[in-house]
């Protein structure tokens, strides 16, 4: 050893220079992914350790290493008087860091190992992989996950080439309640591994993340949320769209609506319910692919047609950092990986700033009627239209949202109507109840829904009805037998299937579709489909009955007008004197204890003081809001909004509840007359007040078939012509036009009287026809269900 110079006995030896990591970018930047040989000095805690890596023979650089995707319990310092970890103190084991710093001590202390550096956390702290030389078995992350002595760190995990494998060995550890897992309870509001695969048709795609398929086993629409992913949110009433948000939803709609998906539900989540409310059903989040074959990540399908990963592609959707204990997308780890390519490329949501805009003209508010009739010329010139139908209300009524308009507007299919579907109204105690819809009602909106919701429409708009919605046509796309793309009619497809009925007045030489629209009624009508199942023609005995049925004749003091032509009839002076004395019998007193706003329902028949003498009387329950009742006076035809204080209760034992009504709430019968939305209806109302209020009359009432106003003929005592007659001559009212046979037998009794008005010019008149057929059909309805009420 002296003759050869080794060791101490040679010259002195160059000095050894050791370096610790300071400027932790520029050393990342230039060994980030390489692999790296050092040892390892000091163990802090089972997954934090100090290593030195050899630069050079005389240079050494020495730096803290954090395992990536684990996370050890460590050490913590006793906190001081003031409440902070006191820095003179013994660090103190957290449970299980020496078990876990002994493992890992058996394992890397003093042993060379290669290390490969993926980057650095927040404090600069270093965090890579660890592998021990000459010993590829031994993989430290592993080895602590599986024995509970480790957590995954779910900030960095992405990063880890072996993410699946660790979730397991921290699942096998979890399972056994080992190390750190020993006391470990599961989240009761956790999601729950699920296995269920179905192939069904989107019908809706609700936002970015959330999209509706048709079940073909139960026919039933389910909503599915993606696995592990999170879209921006759409903005709910008034409340704004996040950025992308509409990107997002359009994005998946113009990949998915209408087709064929495969979906594998991942996991399910119940949502807790709040106190007195019925549970939420469970959530159900699933991978949602375009392809044939299930998903199971296994090569069956490419990851390029999973819906989740393509909006992680585009930027328009993130990956949601699930807790270690959380089920999570069985493409998860490709999905934090596409999210990382997405972040370096500055796609979507990561370019930052604020994000596109998107205007709307919301032509469907109810203060818009006016903008959709000063636009409605405009739509009817500018020919077919690119439009998406938003939403849909009945079978031919939807909410379209035009393109290049902006706007979204009402549209309804022009005399082709629907049967109303059963609704979801909110009752006196909050709980939602469900009213029942028109025979076929629900059958035609599901069928609508699965055609039209959602797709690309071309509209062409030919009038507008009096509440601002658009009428026309609408033709959009379906797929033909050999997979070839077919324009069709809506109206035409939905007379055809039987799920609706063309309006009485329709003249198919009208409308240069029209035959075509009368031969699908036809074809229905034929098969029996839809409503045609049950359909009976009437005999001609029971339609000679029902023209020839005469009115019933009643005379009183007209009491009350309102808008629409409503005139209220009293006629009983008897029964008027009874409901009288026997209020006066009830005492009734300020200081009695009120009803609770809750306790009163819409249609209650109550007792209610009126604001202008302070007296109670008979009323009838017509609206209600947070904090007032809008009261109908039965006896007398008036209405007010009052005060909950003013209402009281009738006695079980009064016969208030039984006497009828004292007033009889009439219409105009065969008119339109301008109702309270619509322009005239003050000079209309003013005409009718001024003619016949508070005078005898004689009254032809005939039976009306809904819930609302009879219809009726009035004609002042004394008068020489019907009240009809006079404001038809004032330009006040126009006849309703129909195709049936008691509609023209009134237009040959009542022309005469429109034709007077028509030649004034005035009112209606002033620019000419103000009727579209739509309207009259429209005013029929309204007529028998009794909308609108309002006094004058």
């Amino acid at each position: 050893a002296i003759e050869q110079k080794l060791g101490i006995h040679g010259d002195a030896p160059a000095p050894r220079l050791q370096r610790d990591t300071a400027d932790q970018s520029s050393f990342l930047a230039a060994v980030k992914g390489k692999s790296l040989r050092g040892v390892v000095e000091h163990i802090v805690n089972g997954s934090t350790f100090r290593l030195l890596v050899p630069e050079s023979l005389t240079e050494y650089r020495s730096f803290l290493l954090c395992l990536t995707g684990v996370q050890c319990p460590g050490f913590k310092r006793p906190e001081g008087l003031d409440g902070k970890p006191d820095p003179a103190a013994t660090p103190v084991p957290m449970p299980f860091a020496l078990n876990a710093r002994h493992a890992s001590e058996m394992l890397l202390l003093h042993r060379d190992v290669e290390v490969v550096l993926h980057g650095a956390d927040n404090r600069g702290t270093i965090f890579g992989s660890v592998r021990r030389v000459g010993d590829e078995q031994i993989d430290i992350c592993d080895h602590l996950l599986r024995r509970g002595l480790a957590k995954l760190a779910g900030w960095n995990i992405e990063y880890s080439d072996k993410a699946a494998a660790y979730r397991a060995a921290e699942k096998t550890a979890r399972d056994a309640r080992t190390g750190v897992w020993k006391d470990y309870t599961p989240d009761p509001k956790a999601s729950v591994l699920s296995s269920e695969e179905l192939m069904g048709k989107v019908i809706e795609v609700v936002s970015g993340d959330t999209i509706v398929v048709l079940d073909p086993v139960s026919s039933e629409f389910r909503r599915f949320y993606l696995a592990s992913i999170r879209a921006p949110r759409l903005g709910r009433g008034s409340e704004p769209d996040a950025p992308y948000a509409y990107d997002a939803r359009e994005f998946v709609r113009k990949k998915l609506i209408g087709r064929k998906v495969n979906v594998k539900v991942e996991y399910v989540r119940s949502i807790p319910a709040e106190s007195g409310k019925t549970p939420l059903p469970p959530q159900a989040y699933a991978s949602i692919s375009r392809g044939t074959g299930p998903i199971k990540g296994d090569g069956q399908v490419r990851a390029s047609e999973d819906i989740g990963g393509l909006l992680v592609d585009v930027g328009l959707a993130t990956v949601i950092r699930h807790r270690s204990d959380e089920e999570r997308a069985t493409l998860y780890d490709e999905y934090l990986a596409r999210e990382r390519a997405a972040i370096e490329a500055r796609k979507g949501l990561h370019k930052g700033g604020e994000g596109p805009t998107r205007r709307v003209n919301d032509l469907t508010a109810p203060d818009a009627r006016k903008r959709c009739k000063e636009l409605a010329t405009f739509y009817e010139k500018a020919g077919p239209m690119h439009g998406i139908v938003e939403y849909l209300s009945t079978g031919s009524r939807f909410r379209v949202y035009l393109v290049k308009e902006g706007a979204l507007i009402n549209f309804s299919l022009k005399d082709t109507r629907c049967p109303a579907p059963s609704r979801r109204t909110l009752g006196p105690t909050g709980v939602a109840e469900v009213t029942g819809g028109e025979p076929y009602g629900n059958e035609a909106l599901q069928f609508s829904k699965e055609s039209f919701l959602q797709r690309n429409v071309d509209i062409t708009v030919e009038g507008i009805d009096r509440v601002g919605c658009f009428l026309g046509a609408m033709k959009t796309n379906f797929s033909g037998p050999s997979g070839t793309s077919v324009e069709v009619d809506a109206a035409e497809v939905l007379l055809e299937n039987g799920y609706a009925k063309l309006s009485n007045f329709f003249d198919p030489n009208r409308d240069n579709n029209g035959d075509r629209l009368a031969a699908a009624q036809d074809t229905a009508f034929k098969a029996k489909r839809g409503l045609w199942e049950n359909y009976e023609e009437p005999k001609e005995e029971e339609v000679a009955n029902l023209a020839g049925k005469e009115p019933n004749l009643e005379r009183g003091l007209i009491v009350e007008v309102g808008f629409g032509g409503r005139i209220f009839l009293q006629t009983s002076a008897e029964g008027l004197e009874r409901v009288r004395s026997s209020i006066d019998g009830l005492n009734l007193h300020d200081d009695e204890t009120p009803l609770p706003l809750a306790g009163i329902r819409v249609k209650d028949l109550v007792l209610a003081r009126f604001s202008a003498d302070g007296q109670w009387y008979r009323a009838k329950v017509v609206e209600k809001d947070d904090h007032r009742l809008r009261v109908s006076f039965i006896d007398y035809g008036n209405e007010e909004w009052i005060s909950p204080s003013s209402v009281r209760t009738i006695p079980p034992a009064s016969p208030l509840s039984s006497i009828p009504p004292c007033c009889r709430d009439l219409v105009l019968a065969n008119v339109v007359v301008p109702s309270v939305e619509d322009d005239f209806c003050m000079e209309a109302g003013e005409e009718l007040r001024n003619y016949c209020f508070m005078k005898e009359a004689e009254v032809k009432m005939w039976e009306s078939s809904g819930p609302g106003p009879t219809p009726a003929e009035v004609t002042l005592t004394g008068a020489d012509c019907t009240v009809t007659q006079h404001l038809l001559r004032k330009g006040l009212a126009r006849l309703i036009r129909r195709r049936t046979a008691a509609c023209r037998t009134r237009f040959t009794e009542l022309g005469p009287d429109e034709a007077i008005g028509r030649a004034t010019r005035m009112y209606l008149w002033r620019f000419g026809d103000p009727y579209d057929s739509d309207e009259d059909e429209d005013e029929v309805r309204k007529g028998a269900n009794g909308d609108s009420r309002r006094g004058l």
